[in-house]
């Protein structure tokens, strides 16, 4: 193989991103992906530089929506390690001390965004 058939380096992030900018902007990256498509993020709890980004655009409503007030800001950022699909919204609610209606509210401001798992 040539120099010519090897692939152009596209940094840590991966195809798509520019790592580059991050050095000099403080850690910050930028999405060079002209096509956005859906996406999952199996831990948001412990998410990637690439997941926490999205993260904050479904919180911040940066997606085409309103953003969210700050009560419900703090109840996403106390619920979102839990949207992995493996707790059910009782639990979320117990474990966290979270009210029932502002939990509910959140998953109707962002439903656009979540998948509902539902357990025999």
């Amino acid at each position: 193989m040539g120099d010519d058939d090897e692939d152009e380096d596209d940094g840590i992030l991966g195809e798509g991103y520019a790592d580059d900018e991050a050095s000099s902007d403080g850690g910050q990256w930028e999405w060079r992906d002209s096509e956005r498509g859906p996406s999952l993020i199996p831990e948001p709890g412990r998410p990637t530089n690439e997941e926490a980004y999205c993260l904050e655009v479904v919180m911040d409503g940066l997606a085409h929506d309103e953003p969210l007030p700050g009560d419900l800001e703090a109840v996403f950022r106390e619920a979102v390690p839990f949207f992995n699909g493996k707790h059910s919204v009782d639990e979320i609610v117990a474990r966290r001390e979270l009210p029932m209606e502002k939990l509910r509210s959140l998953i109707k401001k962002r439903q656009s965004y979540l998948i509902p798992f539902y357990h025999p």
